[in-house]
């Protein structure tokens, strides 16, 4: 699906879209991946304002060994046929599978998985939305310059606002408020 430079909202997946795992264990398996509740309602949401929805997410599973990229393509296809189902059109999903130690350009808190979405789905970067759970994601966010940051708080009480912020960024308490917040701004 391409679209002539519109902008975008580009979404983390775990903490944002699926339950999040506790810290240092990573959704390896099928069995393990579970939507937060009303998730497909908020991105149904967001999906009328005709935007692209792009998931942009680290899966060192891959790079450690836990799992292959073929368990992390079978959560992805049975995830992204279960949104649509529900009427919900994810334009791409963009994996870093690198572990912190290979120092990739596409591990966020580096934009490469922003700027490589941008250029394969013609994104404006400049108009889009970044909806994440974790310093990385606001701070790739900034990286990429995406000027619309929302950070949703986790509700297993870490810390994840930027401990140096180089922008503006809001914090939200779901994605369904984050949707709210777009929606308003957008005037919708």
């Amino acid at each position: 699906m391409r679209f002539p430079w519109h902008p975008a909202i580009f979404l983390d997946r775990d903490g944002v879209i699926n339950i999040r795992q506790p810290e240092h264990t990573y959704v390896t398996r099928l069995a393990d991946f579970h939507f937060i509740t009303g998730v497909d309602v908020a991105l149904f949401r967001l999906a009328r304002l005709g935007y692209p929805l792009v998931v942009v997410t680290n899966q060192p599973a891959v790079g450690y060994g836990t799992m292959t990229h073929e368990d992390l393509d079978a959560i992805h296809e049975w995830m992204l046929q279960a949104l649509a189902e529900r009427g919900v059109t994810i334009a791409g999903i963009y994996a870093c599978c690198h572990t912190p130690a290979d120092d990739c350009d596409c591990r966020k808190p580096r934009s490469g998985l922003l700027r490589m979405a941008a250029r394969e789905l013609d994104i404006d970067l400049a108009h889009s939305y970044m909806i994440g759970d974790s310093p990385t994601d606001v701070e790739a966010a900034w990286a990429a310059d995406v000027p619309n940051v929302y950070l949703i708080l986790p509700d297993d009480g870490r810390d994840v606002c930027p401990a140096e912020p180089k922008g503006d960024y809001w914090v939200v308490e779901d994605l369904a408020s984050a949707v709210d917040a777009i929606l308003a701004r957008e005037g919708k």
